[in-house]
């Protein structure tokens, strides 16, 4: 059983109470990056948990990116979509993480609103 989606659930209370912490403390603040894999939106809710979090920590939410793995694309893809759509309509900037590391190619992607693709680049290739 993948229990993946826990970890990830603690890492976004770790991650928002990290940022108030810094905000309290009167600390630069930049945008921190939350990675979001496919057991995530078949365990939990992402964007629920997400958003309560930054509730609870009075946080805006240009402070938080969300980045999805692209071995999340593989299934459920009207599900993911939609999910894209409503991280993006809550205020959240969405990425798609390391592209190019599976199957999907750059004509599937369209499908998908990401405002940001990352590139997977294998720097060991050819060594």
């Amino acid at each position: 059983m993948n229990f993946s989606y826990k970890v990830d659930r603690y890492v976004i209370q770790e991650v928002t109470q990290g940022l108030r912490g810094r905000i309290d403390k009167g600390e630069k603040l930049v945008p921190v990056s939350i990675n979001l894999s496919r057991a995530d939106f078949q365990m939990m809710d992402p964007l629920t948990e997400l958003n309560q979090a930054m509730r609870k920590n009075g946080l805006r939410w240009s402070l938080v990116r969300v980045e999805i793995t692209e071995s999340a694309l593989s299934k459920d893809v009207a599900g993911l979509k939609r999910a894209i759509h409503n991280f993006r309509q809550a205020g959240y900037e969405v990425w798609m993480d390391d592209f190019g590391s599976g199957y999907s190619s750059l004509n599937y992607l369209k499908n998908f609103e990401f405002d940001e693709i990352k590139l997977d680049i294998d720097l060991h290739e050819g060594l």
